[in-house]
């Protein structure tokens, strides 16, 4: 609402980086929900009630299912040198979902990069967002194209903009 100071944010978020927010790597706030759920907002996965909604709509950590019907599954194998951490949790070196088509041809889009799963094609997914076509013998979901970008959202004008828009039409 703009009611808090700057420098009151910088404290509280300070505080939160004293604590650590996620349980382990199988917690439902590790997933890149900006890709796993992007028409719908999860923000309470700390409450119990909120972790039973979300769960209820795509499964627990051994079996989720994302918007479209792929599968993202705990990996075999963790693949790579990276060791992410999310919200004060260090996750594993190389941790990934294995994510399975659909049943139909589906688009998983990161911040940068547009992935098309043919039926029977997998990729890796980190925390992060980075996409890693499948590298066995299974077929590879593969890039097509860059990400669509979603409409800039609108803003609600400030009251003063609303005075001066008046001012103007009058």
């Amino acid at each position: 609402d703009g009611s808090t100071l700057p420098a009151e944010l910088y404290l509280e978020f300070d505080e939160w980086l004293k604590e650590t927010h996620v349980e382990s790597h199988r917690d439902a706030r590790v997933l890149p929900l900006h890709m796993f759920a992007p028409r719908r907002d999860w923000p309470d996965l700390a409450s119990p009630g909120g972790l039973d909604a979300f769960e209820r709509a795509h499964g627990g950590p051994s079996r989720l299912s994302d918007e479209a019907s792929r599968l993202w599954k705990q990996p075999n194998g963790l693949h790579g040198n990276d060791v992410l951490v999310v919200a004060n949790h260090e996750l594993p070196m190389g941790y990934h979902w294995d994510v399975g088509a659909a049943q139909t041809v589906s688009h998983l889009s990161s911040l940068v990069e547009r992935w098309k799963f043919e039926r029977g094609s997998y990729a890796n997914v980190s925390p992060d967002g980075y996409v890693r076509g499948g590298q066995s013998s299974a077929e590879s979901a593969r890039r097509d194209g860059v990400a669509p970008r979603p409409p800039a959202p609108t803003l609600e004008a400030t009251p003063k903009q609303r005075r001066r828009h008046s001012r103007q039409k009058g």
